[in-house]
């Protein structure tokens, strides 16, 4: 026991720093000690890369609801009609823009954006999209009838 005693005193305890960098020489050649502190940085922001990217990865990816869904849906037939929704800009003052400029479409948009509003904001009901779906098919109808 008193030789392992000794050897955990001499091989642990007395780890100074002299011995560090002999043992770092021996293996990476001769380095002083700002060598050694960039590999330590460049290792500890590689291995901090290679752990948070996924894990930032899978953070930012969220699934989204049936009312969602649809309403892109919306937004996606308005825009093959030369009516894109720009970035950023939220629901209703989409609808306003699109009432403005096809004054043909005002009832139908405010419709489908009534109900998207209502079921996302303000029931929270994520999964109901019957009101919303009923909502864009009058919209699909009535656009077909227009072209």
């Amino acid at each position: 026991m008193s030789a392992i005693a000794h050897y955990w005193d001499s091989s642990v305890m007395g780890y100074t720093p002299e011995m560090q960098l002999s043992l770092l020489t021996q293996y990476l050649g001769d380095l002083d000690r700002k060598d050694i502190g960039m590999i330590m940085l460049v290792t500890f922001f590689l291995l901090l890369g290679i752990i948070g990217v996924p894990i930032l990865r899978k953070q930012s990816v969220r699934p989204l609801s049936g009312v969602d869904r649809e309403y892109l849906r919306f937004c996606q037939m308005l825009e093959k009609q030369g009516l894109a929704r720009n970035v950023g800009e939220g629901p209703l003052t989409y609808a306003a823009r699109i009432s403005a400029q096809r004054p043909d479409l005002a009832n139908t948009v405010t419709r489908v954006t009534d109900a998207y509003v209502e079921q996302n904001y303000i029931l929270d009901a994520n999964d109901e999209t019957a009101d919303l779906k009923t909502a864009i098919r009058a919209f699909r109808v009535r656009s077909l009838s227009v072209n």
